[in-house]
């Protein structure tokens, strides 16, 4: 599969700390699929989809690629915050 990297618009800018709460709105509904994701072993695609329509994983995309382009600190930041929902989602 190839996958397209042809360069995008730039992303409206968001900083760290929007994503993170954004992030943080989301921390409940990880916590009630935290059971799911240990039997299933693996994350729900809920949860996935949910960080894709909140931005999280623009986090260090860069912005010719329609990313936000933080820097380490700011996604270290974003990831606690989705792992204090569930672990395993904080690591995708």
């Amino acid at each position: 599969m190839k996958q397209d990297m042809t360069p995008q618009t730039p992303a409206a800018p968001v900083t760290p700390e929007e994503l993170v709460a954004q992030a943080s709105a989301l921390v409940p509904a990880f916590m009630a699929r935290q059971l799911q994701t240990e039997a299933d072993r693996r994350v729900p695609q809920v949860s996935i989809d949910d960080c894709i329509r909140a931005g999280l994983y623009k986090s260090q995309q860069p912005a010719r690629y329609g990313g936000y382009e933080h820097d380490l600190d700011g996604f270290a930041g974003l990831a606690a915050m989705v792992a204090s929902g569930c672990g395993s989602t904080g690591w995708v």
